[in-house]
């Protein structure tokens, strides 16, 4: 699990299974350097094509930093594995407990990319393409 910042105001998050403790620590620390010092709000692409399922541990971590970092966030499109429907479940209930109506969960890349496209420049909306057109992500 990752998140990085290379253009714009767009951030990309990438998770693979499994998912260790440790990582979710880190990601949760990285995540929170990158919008905690900004004065942008950010467009985010989360990448799970490659996730099963977080423990419920893990995903109570995510859902109290999502809360923690609505101010920072416009925009946040979750791009699922087509099939995976305990995951589709998870992240719903993690975007509801998060509270801010501005993030979605996708299983298709087209909808993902209608939902934050509005809000991209070019070079975002280049970046974005590249993301979904990769296929699914390996953690880093």
């Amino acid at each position: 699990m990752d998140i990085e910042h290379n253009v714009g105001r767009l951030t990309e998050v990438y998770a693979a299974s499994p998912v260790a403790d440790e990582e979710v620590a880190a990601f949760i620390e990285k995540t929170r350097k990158i919008y905690g010092g900004a004065a942008q709000k950010f467009v985010a692409i989360v990448d799970l094509r490659k996730l099963r399922i977080l423990t419920p541990t893990q995903a109570d971590q995510i859902i109290r930093m999502m809360q923690a970092d609505n101010p920072h966030v416009e925009r946040t499109g979750m791009l699922l594995p087509p099939t995976g429907s305990m995951l589709a479940l998870q992240f719903e209930r993690m975007v509801k407990e998060a509270g801010n109506p501005n993030r979605a969960v996708f299983n298709k890349a087209s909808d993902v990319l209608a939902f934050l496209d509005p809000l991209l420049n070019d070079d975002e909306k280049r970046r974005l393409r590249d993301i979904v057109a990769a296929g699914p992500a390996e953690a880093v």
